[in-house]
């Protein structure tokens, strides 16, 4: 804000009120994006009266175009208009044809915020046809959609269809791919405004696979957002769990990049005090040295001023070292709040996670439909599998690693504690090596466990029969051997295929190309799943 300053001050001395009126102007602008709304509100008034005192017209309607934008924002609906009402009337005087349609296009936004339809449609009707008038074709795109949603909103489907498709053809002729997908998006919207859901969740996908290819993360949780919703609308609860699994996972990769943001900036932080340290250390012992060439001299001169020296630089040091002991102090601060911060972060994806969970178990209450039902929760268990990470890391000193001795018999008992299976008839086996394996590892595994383990409680063992699930886990040769085993009845070939064409090992696939591993099935007294992943991280220093 300083050059805003500087140049009014220019402009002040030099009575330039043409500038003025502009440079205050600008002024509230900026204001207005950081929501400071006094002070937008105290330069608009002093830009309007600069430009009034000079009949300076395009201005005089700038300003007034600005303050209905910013009266809409505090819902005080009849101050907007009336500005709207007045700037519409400065850009007829000054046949400024483009600025008249900006103030009808907010008059209309103004007007659907009322709740009048009518008059809202009539506002974008004009500032179409000025755009058309114009043949400013980014206009009509924006117009278009404006249209699409104001004629829905009247009930007028088939003219809101056309406008959605025009709005799209103008944007796939000229927009770049971010432009398109924002486009593909709000006509997903505009045609569940329609009722349309087929062709909104066609546009829904396609903007998806933009900003998937182009990883604009935010959007692309937004968009799945709104696939999740139609297909949840649709109660196609097998489609709207695989969106959801996808939004978490886009979630919780936006997460991890802010964590690494922060963990890098503390990273700096600690790196700058460390080195600040250092040169203190330097200094302190540059001074040690030239005290010791003072001690020697002053030996010569006198032992009486010598002692007085030495007495000096020895006050000097204790002093030095007392400054040393500060700085090691913020040191240890610093690393204190990094550990603070990263606690703080995996409680909260813990919590998340959970919120996730109560909210599916909330939804299967009230659904009737046993596959659904089973889906959901078996969506629950996964989450639960990821939750453990969390938890275990938010418990546990290292925050860096998951010991996998702890991590996978308590997702193993858990599991079999929520399948309500007696100890009895089906008794776990379980020969975890003792490794400590970063979050990017753990996740997949946890998932595939969770997988392997609820097929074997479910299936394996019909009609109480008893059994053993055995699962392994071991390092050697730079290859991770993962064994779920079980002595229960076992899969024919066509129950294989069936599986295989599953959620739960189209799961697997997905996940057993991220750790880049082999997969053999067979199924002879019993069922085995052994999993060599070359794709791995382990903790080596955190491993007690």
């Amino acid at each position: 804000m300083s050059s805003f300053e500087d140049a009014y001050s220019k402009f002040e001395i030099r009575k330039d009120t043409t500038l003025l009126a502009d440079i205050s102007y600008q002024t509230a602008l900026v204001h207005r994006q950081r929501t400071e709304h006094l002070e937008f509100l105290e330069h608009i008034n002093k830009s309007l009266q600069f430009a009034e005192a000079i009949k300076y017209q395009s201005k005089i309607g700038m300003c007034n175009n600005a303050k209905l934008i910013h009266f809409k924002e505090r819902n005080m609906y009849q101050e907007a208009e009336d500005c709207g009402l007045f700037a519409l009337e400065v850009f007829k005087s000054i046949a400024d044809s483009s600025s008249m349609g900006d103030v009808y296009n907010n008059l209309g936004v103004l007007m659907t915020a009322k709740g009048q339809a009518k008059q809202a449609l009539d506002y974008h009707l004009k500032q179409h046809a000025l755009n058309v008038k114009l043949n400013n074709v980014w206009g009509k795109g924006y117009s278009h959609s404006k249209l699409a949603a104001a004629y829905a909103k009247s009930g007028q489907i088939s003219l809101a269809k056309q406008h959605i498709k025009d709005a799209l053809n103008i944007t796939r002729s000229i927009g770049t791919p971010y432009e398109l997908s924002g486009a593909l998006h709000r006509s997903a919207n505009l045609y569940i405004l329609v009722g349309d859901d087929q062709k909104a969740l066609a546009n829904a996908k396609e903007a998806m696979q933009i900003s998937k290819n182009y990883e604009q993360k935010s959007s692309y949780g937004e968009i799945l957002n709104t696939i999740i919703g139609i297909y949840t609308r649709q109660q196609q609860l097998d489609s709207a769990l695989y969106y959801t699994n996808l939004f978490v996972s886009n979630k919780d990769s936006i997460l991890t990049e802010s964590i690494g943001k922060q963990l890098n900036e503390m990273e700096v932080k600690y790196e700058t005090e460390k080195k600040e340290a250092q040169i203190v250390k330097l200094g302190l012992e540059d001074e040690l040295n030239r005290s010791r060439i003072i001690q020697q001299r002053t030996i010569i001169i006198g032992s009486l001023i010598g002692l007085l020296v030495l007495g000096f630089q020895f006050y000097k040091l204790k002093l030095k070292n007392k400054h040393i002991k500060n700085q090691n102090g913020v040191i240890a601060n610093a690393l204190e709040e990094k550990e603070v911060l990263l606690k703080e972060i995996h409680h909260r994806v813990k919590n998340n996670l959970q919120i996730i969970s109560s909210l599916l178990g909330i939804q299967s209450r009230s659904i009737s439909d046993y596959k659904a039902k089973e889906a959901i929760t078996e969506g629950r268990f996964r989450i639960h599998s990821m939750s453990l990470i969390h938890q275990d890391l938010y418990k546990r000193d290292n925050l860096t690693g998951v010991e996998m001795q702890i991590y996978l018999p308590k997702l193993a008992r858990d599991l079999i504690n929520t399948y309500r299976v007696n100890n009895d008839h089906v008794t776990l086996d379980l020969d975890i090596q003792q490794l400590k394996l970063d979050v990017e590892t753990v996740i997949p595994i946890g998932l595939i466990v969770n997988e392997l383990l609820t097929n074997s409680l479910k299936y394996a063992f019909p009609n109480n029969a008893k059994g053993i699930i055995s699962i392994s886990l071991k390092e050697s040769n730079d290859i991770l051997y993962l064994n779920v085993e079980d002595n229960g009845i076992g899969l024919n070939t066509d129950q294989l295929s069936q599986k295989e064409e599953s959620f739960g090992h189209s799961l697997i696939r997905a996940f057993r190309k991220k750790l880049a591993a082999d997969v053999s099935i067979t199924s002879l007294d019993g069922t085995q799943i052994r999993i060599a992943i070359k794709k791995y991280d382990l903790i080596y220093d955190q491993i007690k």
